[in-house]
């Protein structure tokens, strides 16, 4: 059987210490949340399949008279994670949203729209910074629950918080551009793309006519 992103992310959570899946679900949504999203049903699902293939093994314990199961790794679970580790092949990042879609399409819709779309976008990055307070808090108020892994985390936390930023900048300067849009019509819009995007920057030549002014106009005082 195949493992998964969300197999080599419990694998990696039960290493730290033995946890149950209402534990591991909790863990998954506060620690990886943001880079490995997964379903509640899967993440209760994937500790059984990991007990079948012997990367983890299950015991009953009793909390009063409720029983609950908890989940550790298996020495083959280890050494599962170090081969994973070891491993040169890294899936590229994948991106999904669904406001950049939108606003690829915005030429079905209208400006007010897109907007709606940018201030979705800045909500999320306004998400990414209060859940990486609520993390970074965690790392000095209770430090056993990372034990010595804070920087390892701290790694990953501080380009979110960076991610965070851009998008949010890029959402506010890109509304405020679009907000001056009557219309989603192609028309009059030329000039921002180029500035946006230009030509040179991609290795595409000029359009005829808009050229490189900065050289014409020193070829003409040349003359």
């Amino acid at each position: 059987m195949k493992l998964t992103l969300t197999s080599h992310a419990i694998l990696s959570l039960i290493a730290i210490k033995p946890l149950t899946s209402y534990a591991l679900a909790r863990e998954m949504e506060r620690s990886v949340g943001l880079i490995c999203a997964r379903a509640p049903s899967r993440i209760y699902e994937e500790p059984k399949r990991l007990v079948q293939l012997g990367l983890a093994a299950a015991h009953r314990e009793y909390t009063g008279q409720r029983p609950r199961t908890v989940y550790r790794i298996t020495a083959k679970g280890r050494e599962t994670l170090r081969v994973w580790h070891g491993s040169p092949d890294i899936a590229e990042p994948l991106l999904e949203s669904e406001a950049l879609l939108r606003i690829f399409f915005s030429d079905q819709g209208t400006p007010q729209q897109i907007a709606s779309a940018l201030d979705s976008l800045t909500a999320f990055a306004n998400r990414v910074d209060r859940i990486s307070v609520r993390v970074a808090t965690a790392f000095y108020s209770d430090p056993t629950r990372f034990g010595s892994r804070g920087p390892f985390a701290a790694l990953v936390f501080s380009f979110l918080v960076q991610y965070a930023q851009f998008l949010r900048d890029w959402s506010q300067a890109t509304k405020r551009e679009t907000e001056r849009w009557r219309h989603v019509s192609p028309a009059g819009k030329r000039a921002w793309m180029e500035r946006s995007i230009p030509a040179s920057r991609i290795g595409v030549a000029p359009p005829p006519g808009r050229g490189a002014p900065v050289q014409r106009r020193r070829a003409r005082r040349a003359k």
